[in-house]
């Protein structure tokens, strides 16, 4: 007899990250934030001979999938940060 899948079962979730970025500081992760840019390249610090300030640890093909995904992440907080409102106009802080 055929049993359909539950589809309401919780699926374990994996115990560890598939891609992990950390910065040295939380100042070092907001000015990558301010100056994230697609011509700047991906996690751009460290391109002039600067000890870069972010690490990226894990499968670094996942990099592929994240750079588009770290660049508008990086646009929305910018944007975030220089107009903080809601979707109502309502300010955040």
């Amino acid at each position: 007899m055929f049993e359909p899948p539950d589809l309401f079962a919780r699926r374990s979730t994996p115990r560890n990250a598939d891609l992990i970025l950390t910065w040295t500081s939380a100042s070092a992760f907001f000015q990558e934030v301010q100056n994230a840019t697609r011509s700047r390249g991906w996690l751009g610090a460290g391109q002039r001979g600067e000890a870069p300030e972010a690490k990226l640890n894990g499968d670094v093909q996942l990099a592929k999938v994240l750079e588009p995904v770290y660049f508008a992440f990086c646009a929305a907080l910018r944007e975030l940060l220089i107009n903080p409102v809601d979707e109502n106009g309502d300010p955040l802080v």
